[in-house]
This record gives C-alpha cells, structure tokens and sequence, in this order.
C-alpha cells in the first residue's frame, strides 16, 4: 500500500523540529505532536507542562493557545481536552496508565465523574466499558449521554435551567457555522474574522461540554 501524503501540519512540524536540538523540551513537545495519534498521552503530559511552567513565552509565542495553533497545529478545544484527561488520568486514574483508549473517551469519564447525579456503579460500568475497549467510542458516548439524560430526570432544580441553556448555544453554534459558511463561499470577509469566528465556535463548544458534563 502507497505511503499516504503528509498533511502540511505534519510537514510544519518536522520543519519546525529539523530547527531544533533534539534534547530540548520544544523538540520533544513536537515529537509528541508528531505521533499523537498513537500517543496522545505523552503529548498531554507534554503540554501539561508547558502551560504549566508557562515555556511558549520563551518560545516566542503571547498564549498557550497560540502556541498550540502556529505550533503544533491543534485548536483550543482539543488542547484543553488533552490537558483534562491526561491530568485526569494521573490524579484519578493513574493505575491505567498502560491501558489508555483515545483522549476523547477519557474526557467523557472524567465528565462522568464529576457529574454528581450519575452513581458509582454507572461510572465504574462506563469506565470498564472504556477502558477494556469492548465497545466502540461512539457507543461510549450515547452511554454517556443517556446517563446524562438519566441524571437530569432525578428532580434537580438546575437542570432545566442547564438543557434550556445548552439549546441556546447548540443554536447558536449552528447559526454561527451556518453563517461561517456562507461567508466562506461568497467570500465577503477576510480570514482574520473568520479565524475568529472559528475561535468563537470553538469556546462554546468547550462550554457545551461543561455544561452537559457538569464540570
């Protein structure tokens, strides 16, 4: 079978590592990035620490999420979510270390385990469905979100209030993307506005999620 095409992302990051001493921190948080699919763990850790002894400013770069951008080429969102379920991992869960499914199905546990509605035996039955690998992420998910939905029928006072809320921004999220794309097509503003638009969407993903994970 052909070896795929690289992406220009991935191409950025070996150029950016060709330039670099492979014994430094930068170097090996691009090494991480490079293979983090197969290892996003390590790539967590990694940016755990760089946000944390805050190394992008002697990088060159104002933010966190700016570095994460031009850098290693992954939005907010997703490097936020990284630094959640590797954290999450360490402090909760640290014996299954050897045994992480992707990062996207962690975040969902941990969500899972600060949503005080769901019990202890729902948790440790989504955790064992996760972490064995029986089941698919996508079924980990409708798992997940039915035991939200069973959460939200226990007579909490807030939880109205939290679905009636999580509508607006689903709605405005919609509209946001519907609108992004119009523009795009028509081409009627520059990319700095979009990137922003893009920015906008992404924030309210991120406080979607905590709303329905009840972080």
């Amino acid at each position: 079978m052909p070896t795929p095409p690289k992406t220009k992302s991935l191409l950025h990051i070996e150029e950016r590592m060709s330039e670099l001493d492979p014994q430094g921190m930068r170097y090996k948080v691009l090494e991480a990035a490079k293979d983090f699919k197969g290892s996003w763990f390590h790539l967590g850790q990694c940016l755990y620490t760089v946000n944390k002894d805050k190394l992008y400013r002697q990088w060159g770069f104002l933010t966190f999420d700016n570095y994460c951008l031009k850098e290693i080429g992954i939005r907010k969102q997703t490097a936020v979510k990284l630094l959640r379920s590797y954290f999450f991992i360490e402090k909760d869960e640290p014996d299954l270390v050897n045994s992480i499914p992707n990062y996207e199905a962690v975040n969902l546990l941990r969500l899972a385990k600060k949503n005080t509605n769901i019990d202890e035996d729902a948790y440790k039955e989504l955790r064992e469905d996760i972490f064995t690998g029986q089941k698919d992420f996508s079924d980990v998910k409708k798992q997940f979100r039915s035991l939200v939905m069973a959460s939200r029928e226990q007579g909490d006072p807030e939880q109205e209030h939290r679905k009636a809320f999580q509508g607006k921004i689903r709605r405005i999220i919609s509209s946001l993307k519907s609108i992004k794309l119009e523009v795009e097509i028509k081409n009627i503003l520059p990319a700095k506005i979009l990137k922003q638009v893009d920015e906008l969407i992404a924030a309210l993903e991120e406080k979607l999620e905590g709303v329905e994970g009840r972080e």
